[in-house]
């Protein structure tokens, strides 16, 4: 059994981690932050190299019925025997349910204690939170040189694992701050929800064609590339986003190992963009509208919603028919406090493309049309994502 640590926003993560690796939403347990699949039979590597929701994958090793301290104790503690050097290990807990947390501290004091009886010498890494970050576990080497032992409370029975991969921070990182071509302006997608965009396209780029008809500084066409799209297509009404979006994927291949060259980069509105090909699948992130100060009167939000809904209502349809038969749709429309969405729904009904999101059993937020929502804390503007299929 697999355990996965979910992001920032859980929704958006069972969506992708359902979409890659093919399982039925309803056979993952899940609560939270984290979630378990049983009997699933890709490799760790591969899927923390895919997915961007996720920030820990391990397996599931043990259950026991209840917390005893003298069974854990002898359990944990045999991953210490006959290891060189100092053995370090740390604690991650998390819940299913509503269960209440319980103190590890203890049990990681005996098994400090049991392994200085073996004459081990041993480190336990902690954290101010219940969870050890991907950030720690990695700066503490616990994957390669010790051991993060996960614990997932169901009821009364605890499931224990080992964490096997963790997030690339600093590629990520890398990505976002170090490309040459960052602009404010043309909106900032961050790299990991335009990963997991097009992950939740379900589409196979390695035979596949990929279109980002509002390419701003082209992070979505990066992170296609990256995941191995046979060939990228972005434009943009901006002359600057096109020229940014041309210096970041060649940035993108010089930095890079088997990034294809293969990619369209032109500047064309969205509602008129011409193709001599069809695409199999289209991602974008679309104007999000101006910034909003928090001093905006409701007349003028009204306007700018109003502006954009008239933007997305010539767009989409013309972007359907650049698709191919069973071509994907995947973008993240603006919607401002917590119900003035983008008004797409009349134009919807009368194209042959519908929203097929699949909506999660969870106690979170959705919009009206069942997308998927993804608001930082503090922002005055949220993004819906929404899946569409012909």
């Amino acid at each position: 059994m697999k355990f996965f640590v979910l992001g920032s926003h859980p929704v958006l993560s069972l969506a992708e981690l359902s979409t890659v690796t093919e399982v039925n939403p309803k056979e993952i347990n899940y609560s939270g932050k984290t979630a378990l699949i049983k009997d699933l039979d890709i490799s760790t590597e591969r899927l923390m190299e895919k997915l961007s929701g996720v920030t820990k994958v391990g397996s599931i090793l043990a259950s026991f019925d209840a917390f005893n301290i003298d069974e854990l104790r002898a359990y944990l503690s045999a991953f210490g025997y006959g290891y060189e050097g100092k053995y370090k290990f740390g604690f991650s807990q998390y819940q299913l349910g509503d269960e209440s947390p319980v103190d590890l501290l203890p049990l990681a004091m005996e098994v400090k204690k049991e392994l200085k009886i073996q004459g081990i010498s041993s480190r336990f890494v902690t954290s101010k939170s219940s969870d050890l970050s991907s950030v720690v576990v990695e700066k503490n080497n616990l994957i390669d040189l010790g051991d993060e032992f996960v614990f997932v409370q169901e009821g009364n029975q605890i499931h224990i694992g080992v964490t096997e991969a963790v997030q690339d921070f600093e590629a990520w990182s890398k990505r976002d701050y170090g490309r040459p071509a960052r602009d404010a302006k043309s909106g900032m997608l961050p790299p990991k929800l335009a990963r997991l965009m097009i992950n939740l396209s379900g589409t196979d780029l390695h035979k596949s064609t990929l279109l980002d008809p509002f390419c701003g500084s082209g992070t979505v066409l990066m992170e296609a590339k990256l995941l191995g799209a046979e060939r990228v297509i972005g434009s943009d009404i901006s002359k600057k986003a096109v020229q940014d979006t041309k210096k970041n994927l060649s940035w993108l291949r010089e930095n890079s190992d088997d990034v294809g060259s293969e990619d369209l980069i032109v500047q064309s509105d969205a509602r008129s963009l011409s193709l001599d090909e069809k695409v199999d699948v289209v991602v974008f992130e679309g104007d999000l509208g101006a910034p909003q100060k928090g001093s905006e009167s409701q007349e003028e939000l009204n306007t700018r919603m109003r502006q954009l809904s008239d933007l997305y209502s010539e767009s989409i349809p013309h972007l359907a028919s650049l698709l191919s038969e069973n071509g994907r749709m995947v973008m993240a429309l603006p919607f401002f406090g917590s119900n003035q969405f983008v008004d797409i729904d009349g134009m919807l009904k009368k194209t042959k493309i519908d929203v097929i999101s699949y909506k999660f059993d969870l106690n979170l937020p959705y919009s009206p049309r069942g997308g998927y929502l993804y608001k930082r804390k503090g922002q005055r503007v949220g993004r819906e994502i929404l899946v569409l299929g012909k």
